[in-house]
């Protein structure tokens, strides 16, 4: 029998994002308003974290920690894909991902999104 064809995640990461190869027990999950996630990076991307996440526990390349370090607040609910980070770039991972359907900027136009002003970026 031919083996089922993997469905294509409905949310991918967008251009200069990691791969979903980087992310363990993906899955599709509703985002409650009032949530917490964080950034390091501008708004053109769509990947954030559960706020405060330490940055190793992220794997993301490790000069990113010298980019611009945001949180935000969910106003309304959002489904997103959600995964945990995998060991890379020798740091642990364990942090959990979470993939927006839209870039950040995006979903600030929108109202979806609001920054939280004057948040310090977690340890290393």
């Amino acid at each position: 029998p031919e083996q089922p064809k993997a469905r294509p995640w409905p949310i991918t990461p967008m251009n200069g994002e990691p791969p979903l190869t980087l992310f363990r027990h993906k899955q599709m999950v509703e985002l409650p308003a009032g949530v917490e996630v964080d950034r390091f990076g501008d708004g053109s991307g769509n990947l954030v974290y559960a706020a405060g996440t330490p940055f190793a526990e992220r794997s993301l390349v490790p000069s990113w920690v010298n980019r611009p370090y945001r949180v935000y607040r969910l106003r309304r609910q959002v489904e997103v894909l959600t995964g945990v980070a995998v060991p890379w770039f020798e740091q642990p991972g364990g942090g959990t991902a979470y993939l927006l359907p839209k870039s950040v900027e995006d979903m600030l136009a929108d109202g979806v999104l609001v920054e939280v002003a004057n948040q310090e970026a977690p340890s290393h």
